[in-house]
């Protein structure tokens, strides 16, 4: 990814943001080009260098685990701005109906939460709400499904087979179980 266009762009945006760049071991320059840009750009670009090379999964799992924001985007060398724009769109158009849903959401369980609190529940009433919150999870559910297939499809087949290797990666990679505390 072109640093002066990923940062050119995302100044365009009426949203804060960060660049995290993570250089995964380079024995060439590019440590001491990120270094100079970071200071160029101090609040709007992080660089992250580490030795030796870990791997590209390393990489992308330092920057997203660094980067500060509650919406991130991986992106790799190889996008182009175009890219970038159309797949910044659609996380945008994503996330705006996706507050939209959450509320709706929200609205249908207190609904349900009224319903409950009657000496006497209607039960087709409660099981129609019902119905209606699981509908609206399954849409949600089913528009982040949508979000990336739509973003897959504005990747190159190169980039997308860079993408399912990724992906591979992380599902093998042995997951924590969760740690459970005894009272």
């Amino acid at each position: 990814m072109d640093l002066a266009a990923a940062l050119e762009y995302f100044e365009a945006q009426p949203y804060s943001f960060e660049v995290v760049a993570v250089d995964d071991g380079s024995s060439d320059r590019t440590p001491e080009v990120l270094r100079a840009w970071e200071q160029r750009n101090a609040g709007r670009l992080r660089a992250i260098c580490y030795r030796p090379n870990r791997g590209k999964g390393c990489a992308v799992r330092t920057g997203m685990l660094a980067a500060r924001g509650e919406v991130r985007m991986f992106a790799d060398a190889g996008l182009s701005a175009a890219q970038i724009e159309s797949l910044e769109r659609l996380r945008a158009e994503f996330q705006r109906d996706a507050i939209r849903r959450d509320a709706d959401l929200r609205v249908a369980e207190m609904d349900l939460a009224a319903l409950l609190r009657t000496d006497t529940v209607d039960l087709v009433a409660a099981e129609a709400k019902v119905r209606e919150i699981e509908r609206l999870r399954a849409e949600t559910r089913l528009a982040r499904i949508r979000a990336i297939e739509e973003g897959k499809m504005q990747l190159t087949v190169e980039q997308r087979a860079k993408l399912r290797t990724l992906l591979a990666q992380q599902a093998a990679r042995p997951r924590e179980a969760p740690v459970r505390r005894s009272r």
